[in-house]
């Protein structure tokens, strides 16, 4: 509207168009850019208050220079029409008296309405660029000064909802500084190029506590100048590193480790509208979780191993014949082999007689006092025990064996008791009547058996094996002893005709042999006899033939003596 107001004035007076088109052009110039700002604020680009306030005074300034030059080119036309129309001077001084007041009045009034439009966008713009935005501002012309106003007036609200969003966001960041700064996650933020942004107390308090570790392995790392530094600083090997983190879409945790100490990071990127603008950290000094990590799972191997012993202890219990009960230090039973359980239930009944509560199936679990009469007693044994105690029980009629042993850990801590039972009654009984047996046997009496009724397994073995030892001595012995009467009574055609083995089979080979030798001996001695006797009769007659030459000798003899006898008288 103005370029064609200016059009029409300077194609009526081509003088003034050097001397105006400047100044025009100028203010133009102005006004389009200023205009330009305003409607790009419209369109929801961000544009700066100090930019605003420059164009909207520029623009003023200039028009008011267009203003004066304006007014000075009129008195200038005025006068050149006064000197150029001296003929008509009265009507003309008259003509241009009053076109000089009408226009002096209309560019007045137009100027005093401009400037105060013009004034009234600069107070508007310079309170805005001030930071006020609660101006008001009542657009009732058209014109491009109104639009200007209605432009600065809308640009004035896009500006109070963005500072109000603003301010919002600022009080938000705030808050989230406060509470990244009170947190004790410990927190690092980069830009998009990796420079470090922010490290919260936490952050530092970790670099603090391992500086000496982190500058052993990176000499150039400073606490003190993080900021501002780029993140490559962490990293011996960046490109690396800066092609994996610039890949990201989502969080990234990876442990390093330096020296003796482990740290944790978790980065993720941070993204606005679709666009990565940057990189938060999270730093994790894991070196006391590693370690009692690593402590764990060494507890959890002992007691892997531990548990593993205790299983192969517990089926090698479970599968030994001995009677065994496990109780804790509180002499509560807390565990029972197979083979006590069955002892147990075997006795249960003769149990019940002495001790009325006494249930086989409820054991585990109550103390060990369920077996005594004066449980105080043997309280006071067991507590104090330091090594291996025997003891023979004599209940209801039975014989029971106990040997208890104290349990200990490693350290020396007594944990328990560990019991060995042993049922002797039948052993006992089985005992005595062998004795008995026995003191029969060794008195020559073998006609003593061992009862087998209510005996099993090695008793009755043991048992049917001394019954057959003794049946098979008696009969032995019994057919010896006969024989040997026969013998003694001269009867030697009788024989051990038994089958014998072992001993008992070389004693009737001796006994058979003896008699056969005897037989033998005996029939030597009757034909010997009798060859005797009859020498015997043969030496008769040569003793009687010799007794009668004896005395045939001895007469003749007597009767030489009687004859020497008278010779020499």
């Amino acid at each position: 509207m103005l370029e064609s107001d200016f059009v029409r004035v300077f194609s009526a007076n081509d003088g003034i168009t050097d001397n105006l088109s400047s100044d025009q052009n100028n203010f133009l110039n102005n006004q389009k850019r200023f205009k330009n700002i305003v409607n790009t604020i419209l369109a929801g680009q961000d544009s700066s208050s100090q930019e605003i306030f420059a164009a909207g005074s520029s623009s003023i300034q200039t028009l008011s220079t267009l203003y004066a030059a304006v007014s000075e080119q009129l008195v200038v036309l005025l006068d050149e029409r006064v000197d150029g129309l001296q003929s008509d001077l009265t009507t003309s001084i008259l003509l241009v008296v009053t076109m000089a007041i009408v226009s002096l009045g209309l560019m007045f009034y137009i100027a005093q309405a401009t400037l105060k439009a013009v004034d009234r966008a600069k107070n508007v713009a310079t309170e805005i660029a001030a930071g006020n935005l609660d101006n008001i501002i009542d657009v009732k012309a058209s014109d491009e000064l109104g639009q200007l106003l209605g432009a600065i007036g809308s640009m004035q609200t896009m500006l109070k909802e963005r500072g109000d969003a603003t301010d919002k966001a600022i009080a938000w960041a705030t808050q989230l500084e406060q509470a990244l700064e009170s947190s004790t996650a410990s927190v690092m933020i980069a830009d998009s190029d990796f420079n470090i942004l922010y490290l919260n107390n936490a952050v530092k308090t970790l670099f603090k506590n391992n500086e000496d570790v982190l500058k052993s392995n990176l000499p150039s790392f400073n606490i003190e100048t993080l900021v501002g530094t780029n993140i490559d600083t962490f990293h011996k090997n960046p490109a690396h590193q800066r092609s994996m983190m610039q890949q990201l879409t989502q969080p990234f945790t990876t442990s390093i480790e330096l020296d003796d100490i482990t740290i944790q990071i978790t980065v993720a990127p941070i993204v606005v509208n679709g666009s990565r603008v940057g990189t938060v950290a999270e730093w994790k000094d894991m070196t006391a979780i590693v370690s009692a990590e690593n402590t764990e799972k060494l507890r959890q191997e002992e007691l892997r191993v531990i548990a593993e012993e205790n299983s192969r202890f517990r089926s090698a219990l479970d599968n030994v014949t001995a009677n065994v009960m496990v109780a804790d230090v509180e002499n509560v039973i807390i565990y029972m082999n197979p083979a006590v359980i069955r002892m147990m239930q075997n006795i249960e009944t003769e149990l019940r007689d002495a001790l009325p509560g006494f249930n086989v199936d409820k054991l585990i679990g109550q103390n060990i006092d369920a077996f005594h009469k004066n449980p105080s007693h043997q309280q006071g044994l067991l507590s104090n025990l330091k090594g291996t105690y025997k003891a023979a029980i004599e209940v209801a009629g039975l014989n029971l064996q106990v040997i208890a042993n104290p349990i200990f850990t490693e350290e020396g801590v007594r944990i328990g008791t560990v019991v060995e039972w042993a049922n002797q009654t039948a052993e006992l009984r089985v005992e005595a009547e062998i004795s008995q047996i026995v003191t029969a046997a060794a008195a020559g009496d073998f006609s003593e058996r061992v009862p087998m009724d209510g005996k099993s397994g090695f008793f009755e073995n043991l048992g049917s094996g001394i019954n057959e030892i003794l049946e098979t001595s008696e009969v032995g012995l019994n057919d010896i002893s006969r024989v040997l009467t026969l013998v003694s009574e001269g009867e030697l055609t009788e024989q051990i005709s038994a089958e014998y083995h072992g001993i008992f089979g070389k004693l009737k080979g001796d006994v058979n042999n003896t008699i056969n030798r005897l037989s033998h001996v005996i029939s030597d001695v009757r034909e010997n006899a009798n060859a005797i006797a009859q020498a015997s009769q043969e030496v008769s007659g040569t003793s009687q033939s010799l007794s009668q030459g004896a005395s045939e000798q001895a007469a003749s003899v007597e009767q030489t003596s009687s004859s020497i006898e008278e010779m020499q008288a």
